[in-house]
């Protein structure tokens, strides 16, 4: 089937099919940088949403404290301060809302737009559960739950990102980020529960293990948080978590734990203040991982960008210069052997076998420009031998013909005198006979004359001699 296809349309495709494989190749490599920028602009946007949704479980943890206390003192302790408290949860609770209805969430994980479903729907009971801790119809370990529960939603959709991310670096950072916003959400589940415990004196049903329970959670999210974090983020963490907060909120903690029966000694009011200032100082280190992590994503991202820009430039110019390359061969290659065609067409119309096919370069075409030359040069030599030997053939022929003619002179001579010889015979022998014929009258008229002799004699009779 290819024979019948022109040299210049294989060149076209030996030059095509590379090019679009290669232009295959180069456009999945740009569409992997792309997809890249678009996950880590995914992240980025979700990064920031993390850093709002931080902002209001900040407050909505303050209040869950407060609101246990307020509960847990008959609505005596708390009541200024939780006004103040769900002023600042609705602020920060406004601005996630505005910025989560701004973000076109159905192009993330359907997981992670479910976790984030359940969470805003949680969120929406908040006016009610609001209500009923304002008329005490609810109880503490409810209150706490309802809190917790919506939360962990919250940090749930949070810690999700961390799969979004192709990237180790990126994926091990938001991981930590993860662990360490757990820790802190239950060091506000533990000013819950204990300002509710200290406000009543005693510790509610379940409580008691539950406070363990929260101690040590704490303690392996922020050992987590610290394995996984860099060195920077872990020096950050170490050097804030320090000071009288801290150490008040541990001498609080061993008291509770040495008095599983109460009588604690210790103001709800108090325990709410210092283990506020602990949080704050988390809340403290929060806002340097988050600013560190959307840091990192700014940096990545634009590391992707400038890879995706290189790549597209990169390959522009590889696609370029094979384009370039590609036509400059064939079209080298097709401009030789259109010459090579033009002479030997030109030999050939001609007839001038000493002419010679012009020869370029040191490749496979200069290989068959010499075979040409030298089939044409044993062709001229061919030829001249056969004018040659049809000189020497002719000369012969003229020779031959001119013997011939001799031949034929002499063949009309002999038979020219062999008619004469023909004509003389016939004529003597026409002439014997004629002789023969006299003589043989002349012996008939010599008998007859013997015979009338005698009469001839005696009657002296004349003689008449006829023929």
């Amino acid at each position: 089937m290819l024979e019948s296809v022109s040299i210049r349309i294989k060149m076209v495709f030996m030059v095509f099919i590379p090019v679009l494989i290669i232009f295959i190749l180069l456009g999945l490599n740009g569409y992997k940088s792309y997809k890249k920028v678009e996950e880590l602009s995914a992240i980025k946007e979700v990064s920031i949403l993390s850093t709002k949704i931080g902002a209001m479980l900040h407050n909505s943890q303050k209040e869950r404290g407060a609101s246990s206390g307020f509960v847990g003192s008959k609505g005596v302790q708390f009541a200024d301060d939780l006004t103040n408290i769900r002023k600042n949860t609705d602020d920060t609770k406004m601005d996630m809302e505005l910025f989560y209805k701004s973000m076109n969430f159905s192009k993330y994980p359907k997981e992670m737009q479910e976790r984030m479903g359940d969470a805003m729907q949680q969120l929406s009971q908040l006016k009610d559960k609001r209500d009923q801790i304002s008329s005490l119809k609810i109880s503490v370990p409810d209150t706490v739950a309802y809190y917790t529960n919506m939360n962990a939603s919250f940090l749930d959709a949070v810690a999700y990102v961390a799969k979004m991310s192709t990237n180790q670096e990126m994926s091990t950072s938001l991981n930590a980020y993860s662990n360490f916003l757990y820790s802190k959400e239950r060091a506000g589940i533990e000013r819950a529960v204990m300002t509710g415990t200290f406000a009543k004196n005693s510790f509610p049903d379940g409580f008691y293990p539950k406070f363990i329970k929260l101690i040590s959670e704490q303690d392996v999210f922020m050992g987590r948080f610290l394995f996984l974090t860099s060195k920077a983020n872990g020096d950050f963490y170490k050097s804030t978590l320090v000071g009288n907060d801290i150490d008040e909120v541990n001498r609080m903690r061993n008291v509770a734990m040495t008095h599983m029966n109460g009588n604690f000694e210790i103001d709800a009011a108090y325990w709410f203040k210092t283990i506020t200032a602990k949080i704050n100082l988390l809340k403290k280190v929060e806002d340097y991982l988050s600013e560190s992590v959307l840091a990192n994503v700014d940096n990545l991202k634009n590391s992707a960008q400038s890879d995706m820009m290189l790549n597209i430039a990169a390959n522009i110019i590889i696609l370029f210069f094979i384009i370039t390359f590609g036509f400059l061969v064939a079209n080298g290659l097709i401009k030789r052997i259109s010459l090579l065609r033009h002479e030997l067409d030109e030999i050939i119309s001609s007839k001038n076998f000493s002419q010679k096919i012009t020869q370029t370069g040191n490749d496979e075409i200069f290989s068959i420009q010499s075979a040409v030359n030298h089939t044409i040069k044993a062709a001229c030599g061919a030829i001249n031998s056969a004018k040659e030997s049809l000189e020497e053939s002719n000369k012969h022929s003229q020779e031959r013909a001119e013997q011939l003619s001799k031949n034929r002179l002499t063949l009309a001579l002999t038979e020219l005198l062999t008619k004469g010889v023909n004509l003389g015979v016939t004529s003597t022998q026409h002439g014997l006979s004629d002789n023969m014929q006299s003589l043989q009258n002349i012996n008939r008229l010599l008998a007859k004359l013997i015979l009338r002799a005698p009469q001839i004699h005696d009657q002296n009779l004349p003689i008449h001699i006829s023929n």
